[in-house]
């Protein structure tokens, strides 16, 4: 923790900095694993939300169609899911979700 370091000799210290170095190494490769964990994990979940988002539309146009006139087809199509969410609709097949670029990530 950097207490009581004045008595080391130049080579313990030299040792001491060595073993540090090793050591946030190895904790910056675990940082890193976890990260990319998430991201997979994240991607995963946005895929299967999408997916699921594209067959709730497919089912509300198909229903759409299915009631007399244009009219229920015309208020779909002028819907703006972005507003609902509250951001625009993501890219497709993102390596990065779009709201963890936007967060700064």
């Amino acid at each position: 923790m950097g207490q009581d370091i004045d008595s080391l000799s130049l080579k313990e210290l030299q040792s001491l900095e060595h073993q540090l170095d090793v050591s946030l190494k190895h904790i910056r490769l675990r940082r890193d694993q976890l990260m990319n964990e998430s991201i997979a994990t994240l991607q995963k979940k946005d895929k299967a939300l999408q997916e699921r988002n594209n067959l709730l539309s497919k089912t509300i146009k198909e229903r759409a169609r299915e009631l007399p006139g244009q009219h229920s087809l015309e208020i779909f199509n002028s819907f703006n899911f972005s507003e609902m969410y509250g951001a625009p609709p993501p890219a497709e097949n993102p390596t990065i979700p779009r709201w963890m670029l936007d967060a700064g990530f």
